[in-house]
């Protein structure tokens, strides 16, 4: 009974906005200094809930030196089609403290071509890259055979994954189609720093799955699913190999063979493998922030007017939004 209305009380603080005032923040504040004091097993994921509420939330200076030109990726297919043309214009805003930065989206070969034709008047330089490029007929098979309903689910973490080992760039912004990044960040410094975002959700199977690898805590103090996430392509190589994986064959073995079965969800294997890998392996090259995003149902919204349903109800509270179509 206790736990369940701590539980309540948790949900309710993920609300809360960037600034963090009013009643639910003094009431973050106290449950984070209790939990800080005892860490009961039994509340440790809530704890984590907290503990990454109280990171500091900061905006670049306009001074800010540029940092390196990095890509900024979109893995789509036609559901999200309504949502990636906003998407990558806040995008563009948000990485504008980057020296460069290149746009590149993954998306099923038979609607290249409509996604193309829909996104001609984005002023930016987009790459367009068909799925077949990374992902052939026999993983295919493999993946839908395996994972079935879930297949799509897979497909696009494997996608993402396979661009950034890949990639000659300094760093590659992955960005979930569905997410508006609605406040600029500084993602990669030239030094080699990169932002890294502690994110709310907690899936058991994802900590099991990473740490048979030897790539995470079975309980990590962190969570990375974040919607979104700057990832350097030397360091994500480097996960892979440590994984185990030196091919893409080896991978989706990997992935067929060792996630639970009984589970819907049984591995991240980009936001997870990432920031677990990063932050353990390299954690001088890691600047943990506030993640501040918050989900909301796609069919509430008024693509006609979102700029004005952003500026008026979510920026200065929220970095990011994700308009998810599940809600």
């Amino acid at each position: 009974m206790v736990k369940n209305r701590f539980k309540a009380r948790v949900a309710d603080l993920q609300k809360i906005d960037a600034s963090l005032t009013g009643r639910n923040a003094a009431l973050a504040r106290f449950l984070h200094a209790a939990l800080r004091l005892f860490r009961l097993s039994a509340f440790s994921k809530y704890f984590r809930y907290l503990e990454s509420s109280f990171l500091p939330f900061v905006r670049p200076e306009s001074k800010t030196q540029f940092g390196p030109p990095i890509e900024v990726l979109f893995v789509t297919t036609k559901k999200d089609f309504q949502v990636l043309q906003t998407a990558i214009s806040y995008a563009i805003d948000a990485t504008s403290t980057q020296s460069k930065v290149d746009f590149v989206i993954i998306v099923p070969d038979h609607e290249l071509e409509l996604c193309k034709s829909l996104l001609e008047d984005i002023s930016c330089s987009i790459s367009f890259v068909p799925e077949s490029y990374y992902i052939d007929e026999t993983m295919l098979i493999a993946i839908r055979h395996r994972f079935k309903a879930r297949s799509g689910w897979v497909i696009q973490q494997i996608l993402k994954d396979l661009y950034v080992i890949e990639s000659n760039s300094a760093g590659v912004l992955i960005v979930d189609s569905d997410t508006l990044l609605i406040e600029k960040r500084v993602w990669l410094e030239n030094s080699g720093k990169q932002l890294l975002l502690p994110s709310w959700e907690f899936h058991l199977p994802y900590y099991r799955f990473l740490n048979a690898l030897g790539v995470s805590e079975k309980w990590p103090q962190y969570t990375f699913v974040s919607h979104h996430m700057l990832m350097q392509p030397r360091i994500m190589r480097e996960a892979f190999l440590s994984a185990g994986w030196k091919s893409k064959k080896d991978l989706v073995g990997s992935l067929v063979s060792l996630s639970e079965p009984d589970q819907q969800s049984p591995f991240c294997i980009e936001y997870e493998l990432y920031g677990q890998y990063i932050s353990r392996r390299y954690p001088h090259l890691v600047n943990l922030e506030r993640w501040s995003n918050i989900g909301c149902a796609r069919k509430d919204i008024d693509f006609d007017h979102i700029q004005d349903i952003v500026d008026r109800d979510y920026r200065g509270k929220y970095a990011s939004i994700s308009l998810h179509s599940y809600l």
